[in-house]
């Protein structure tokens, strides 16, 4: 008896990681800047969902990242508004990048190098 038991305890928690298997999705697309009249895509765009980062975009803005089918990816990249696509089971997105117009306040430049100078 105490074997039936096992068995239909292992049988259920094997179907529920089946289950959360199949939740999964496989998401390829590429991110392009929309000021560009040619459709530029953009390198290096940072990918995340639920406030983890997940990827990026290669140099030719291509990306392929494994999500849950209802997430939702927000895109982030410096100079550009933030997007946030829900995937919805969809395998392949295309994904439009406005600039924005905010500017960078001010830019610090540091060299890890140092003179030391000696008074005799």
């Amino acid at each position: 008896m105490k074997h039936i038991y096992t068995l239909v305890i292992l049988l259920f928690f094997g179907t529920q990681q089946v289950a959360f298997a199949q939740q999964q999705i496989k998401v390829t697309g590429v991110v392009i800047d929309g000021a560009s009249s040619s459709q530029e895509a953009i390198s290096g765009v940072s990918i995340s969902t639920g406030g983890k980062a997940i990827g990026s975009t290669d140099r030719s803005g291509k990306f392929t990242i494994t999500v849950p089918n209802n997430a939702s990816i927000i895109f982030r990249s410096i100079g550009h508004k933030s997007v946030t696509v829900k995937v919805d089971n969809k395998t392949y997105l295309s994904v439009t990048m406005s600039p924005t117009s905010e500017m960078l306040g001010e830019v610090k430049v540091t060299s890890g190098y140092q003179q030391k100078t000696r008074a005799t």
